[in-house]
């Protein structure tokens, strides 16, 4: 598929009509994260998108980390509904992906400061159950 920009990195394919890509596209800081539309697998399409505030320098925004960290997407795993970001040096980043064209942030975890970054990979647990029985998603991160 292509894309303006550095291109993309990781994807999340599973059959079925979506896919989800980290890419480098013209204006951001870094890797974001796509929903891709694989209707017609000859034509993937880019369906909708997510970034960290700060990443967008087409639309002006700055970045309000140090610019020494990596805040971009390595990729993201998606169980049901949501998708599992490990987002580098930002840490875990959860998105609610129910309306593929338009991902919502569910939360935001960064551990970095003060452990080390370079968040790598996101693995959604979701057989586990808390104490209470109720199901819970619990992402264990690298």
């Amino acid at each position: 598929m292509p894309v303006e920009g550095g291109g993309i990195h990781r994807i999340w394919y599973v059959r079925g009509r979506w896919a989800y890509v980290s890419a480098l596209l013209d204006g951001f800081t870094d890797y974001i994260f796509l929903t891709v539309d694989m209707n017609d697998p000859a034509h993937p399409r880019e369906a909708g998108r997510y970034w960290l505030p700060g990443m967008n320098r087409a639309f002006g925004e700055s970045p309000q980390w140090p610019l020494s960290r990596r805040y971009g997407l390595h990729h993201a795993i998606v169980s049901a509904d949501t998708a599992y970001g490990a987002w580098r040096d930002a840490g875990l980043v959860m998105l609610d992906v129910a309306d593929r064209a338009a991902p919502k942030l569910m939360t935001h975890r960064n551990w970095s400061p003060p452990f080390g970054g370079g968040t790598h990979n996101c693995l959604p647990l979701p057989d586990q159950e808390g104490q209470s029985g109720q199901h819970r998603d619990l992402p264990y991160a690298e």
